[in-house]
Parts: C-alpha cells; structure tokens; sequence
C-alpha cells in the first residue's frame, strides 16, 4: 500500500516535471540579448541579431520594424524582433515579437516586460499584426476591365 503511494506521487512528480519543459519558444534573438547589457551601442546590438525578414524601406532596420518616439527631448526606438525567415510567425505578437528598445542610441531593455513597463511611462505602442493584401478581384482590377466604350 505504501509502495503504491510512493509510486504514484513519484508519477505525479514526473508529469509535472515533464509539462514544465513545455512552454513558449523563446522570442525571436532572446539568445544573443541575454549576452548583452543595458547602454550597449545600438551598433553593437544590431551585429549580435539576426537579419529580419522584411525588405529595405522606411521604418525597417535590419530587416525588421523600427518605430521611433520623441520622448522627453530624445529618441526611443523600438525594434521588433521578427523570427528567422524560415519561422513562422503567429497571429499574436506577444508570442512571435521581441521589442527591443533603444534611449540615445543606448540599449535599454527589451522583451515584453520591459516593453510593458516603457509603453505606460513613454506611450508607446503594439504595431498590429500585418494581414497580407488581398488579391483583386476582376471587378477590382482595372486591367481585367475592357478599355473604352462599348456598344
């Protein structure tokens, strides 16, 4: 009868060590900014990242999403991290996003806590998840339409 007790609460013990291992995948570049300290050069940062996915244009560095804020009569910059381009991303940005904030050029935190924390003391906000455009429809689609007038 003991030895049954014991068995089962060792069982117990093991299912819960095992659902334990079982959680989120860590956010995007978490690894290398672990190595990191707060006022690291923002160049500094940006050579230990991975490139992001998106394409060279305003409001992208490195690959990924750059919103800028004027705050207190400097700038804060928040970097979403994106995973790799072989990952895929999910419809929440809590779980497929990694900000990483930067304050004169400085690195001054990142993740969701951190983030959290800046947002209420500098308004900054969560950019919405992206939703592909849609194709047009042949009603849409001025070249599907015939040109002049018809009689």
């Amino acid at each position: 009868m003991v030895h049954n007790r014991v068995m089962r609460y060792l069982l117990v013990l093991f299912v819960l060590a095992a659902l334990g291992g079982c959680g989120d995948p860590p956010l995007p570049g978490a690894e290398a900014l672990e190595e990191l300290s707060v006022r690291t050069a923002r160049s500094e940062v940006l050579n230990a990242l991975h490139q992001g996915p998106r394409e060279p244009s305003d409001g992208v560095l490195e690959g990924h999403r750059l919103d800028r804020y004027f705050v207190d009569g400097g700038w804060a910059e928040v970097l979403w991290l994106e995973p790799p381009e072989d990952a895929e991303m999910g419809a929440d940005p809590r779980t497929s996003l990694n900000p990483v904030i930067f304050w004169y050029e400085g690195l001054d935190g990142w993740g969701w806590d951190h983030f959290d924390e800046r947002a209420a003391e500098w308004g900054l906000r969560v950019p919405e998840a992206s939703q592909p455009e849609p194709e047009p429809t042949e009603e849409e689609d001025p070249s599907a339409q015939p040109r002049g007038i018809t009689i």
